[in-house]
């Protein structure tokens, strides 16, 4: 069924380990927000691949052109729930934004932006960072790491790369989530309302403000494995610390 009402599309990334899951846990607990995810890579590449073919096979001829425009978003926001590692049965009918959430996500934004642009939709993206340093001590605390200290500072600095280059192709709708800012905040919920939930153009239904304040975090590092996330050594301290490029969203 083709819905009268377009959503809005979003889409959590940026680093892992750097707050997409809080974020996605946040909106998700608005009854006019549906997110799904994680998506892996190579899926998220062949369903665009699959648009791009049936967008040249329908496009081209006015009989079917309009047709398929009028169904692209629905089909996309359906195919994201299938494509999801954890399929959501329930659909939120009074949803006003819909998207999902993926770490890293932000290497597919021209694709995102193509496909949702299509049909008249402009996406918002809220894109999670923290601190090198503590991204880096999360990341190799977990047993599923394969990064090296220098695969992981050339995957955070193409992260950031990204993060720029959508800043500056899509502006405001762009917004930026500092893990370590949002810990710190004195009011966390007015840190979140004013910077996430007000450019999505929707209000507060009382479960964000009580999600946020229950402070749960189901993917801290504690929670994940156990034990507190590991120390660096004194040399991978000062090599992150050196390296000018990893602290550019920060200064």
């Amino acid at each position: 069924m083709v819905r009268d009402v377009k959503e809005k599309p979003l889409i959590v990334c940026g680093m892992g380990r750097s707050g997409t899951r809080t974020v996605a846990d946040i909106l998700s607990s608005h009854g006019n927000i549906q997110l799904y995810g994680e998506i892996p890579p190579q899926m998220i590449v062949s369903f665009f691949n699959h648009l791009t073919t049936v967008d040249r096979g329908y496009l081209k001829n006015e009989s079917f052109s309009e047709d398929w425009k009028s169904r692209k978003s629905d089909y996309i926001f359906q195919t994201l729930n299938f494509l999801s590692k954890g399929y959501i049965e329930k659909v939120k009918h009074s949803r006003t934004v819909c998207g999902y959430k993926s770490p890293r996500h932000e290497r597919f934004f021209l694709d995102i932006e193509k496909h949702f642009r299509s049909v008249d939709l402009s996406p918002h993206y809220i894109y999670c960072i923290r601190d090198p340093l503590t991204c880096w001590a999360s990341y190799k605390s977990m047993p599923w790491n394969s990064f090296t200290l220098e695969t992981f500072m050339e995957d955070y600095k193409q992260s950031i790369s990204e993060y720029f280059s959508m800043k500056e192709s899509a502006g405001d709708r762009v917004h930026i989530f500092k893990l370590n800012e949002y810990m710190e905040a004195p009011d966390r919920v007015t840190f979140f309302l004013s910077r996430f939930l007000k450019p999505l153009g929707v209000s507060d239904d009382g479960r964000v403000r009580k999600t946020i304040l229950s402070d749960q975090n189901r993917n801290a590092t504690s929670t994940v494995i156990g034990k507190k996330r590991e120390t660096l050594s004194v040399e991978e301290t000062q090599i992150l610390k050196d390296d000018a490029n990893l602290w550019s969203v920060f200064t």
